[in-house]
């Protein structure tokens, strides 16, 4: 199942769910681990979330960070556009 589109629906366990089976098919995979993280973020658990942006911090390439911190940073204020499907 995508992630985005349960998020959307507002299945957030089910959005878990996905973005973790996707991690567990491809760990190296960082925008599956934003993905989790900007979820986690959007409800209130932020000590996962910051976990799970470190990981996909670690995944991005240098120049690509910079852009995944503000897109965190965003959902963490509320600012962020809803998921997009992936």
């Amino acid at each position: 199942a995508n992630g985005g589109v349960l998020e959307l629906q507002g299945d957030f366990a089910a959005a878990e769910a996905a973005y973790g089976e996707a991690i567990r098919m491809d760990p190296y995979d960082p925008e599956a681990h934003l993905s989790l993280a900007l979820l986690l973020s959007r409800q209130g658990r932020t000590v996962e979330a910051h976990k799970a942006l470190d990981d996909a911090l670690s995944l991005f390439a240098p120049d690509e960070r910079t852009e995944a911190q503000r897109t965190f940073a965003r959902a963490s204020s509320g600012l962020a556009n809803p998921p997009t499907a992936r």
